[in-house]
């Protein structure tokens, strides 16, 4: 998860002082989230059942936020692949647009892919928060904060 997001906020900021080739983003982006796929299966692997998308379903599972439900929008919740594909589409999108920077369009489309990103970056964060918690347990081990007691530092 954190190859695709460390892919996910470079390619924006490159984006944001100008193009990207989006062939290598795509290309990128898929070997992403293959990598984050099998990184999920092999948690199945070894017992510790992490649900990432809205078809995911089972009895337990890591809990990290808040799961919806069929008719709610994944992009709301903590199905971790979900929202790292939405992020992807929306910089994608954001990418093969031809809307003039200076308009008022460049802006909202900026403003939705960072929300995009960002959501993906704390939903990972969190995940990364729960998996820790989840060693502290079985090791019986603590922890500490870093960055000043964030979970996250990302400043976008």
């Amino acid at each position: 998860m954190a190859v695709w997001d460390n892919l996910l906020v470079r390619t924006f900021h490159l984006l944001e002082n100008g193009s990207i080739d989006i062939g290598a983003f795509h290309q990128s982006a898929e070997q992403a989230r293959a990598d984050a796929s099998t990184a999920l299966y092999e948690a199945l692997n070894d017992g510790l059942y992490i649900p990432a998308t809205q078809g995911s379903n089972a009895r337990e599972r890591l809990e990290f936020g808040d799961y919806p439900g069929p008719q709610e929008d994944p992009a709301d919740s903590k199905w971790v692949l979900d929202k790292f594909e939405k992020a992807t589409g929306a910089l994608s999108a954001m990418a093969e647009n031809d809307v003039p920077p200076s308009s008022d369009a460049w802006v909202q489309l900026w403003e939705d892919t960072r929300h995009h990103i960002l959501s993906a970056h704390r939903c990972r964060a969190d995940l990364s928060h729960a998996l820790m918690r989840h060693v502290e347990t079985i090791a019986d081990v603590t922890t500490i904060e870093t960055r000043g007691g964030h979970r996250t530092g990302l400043d976008m």
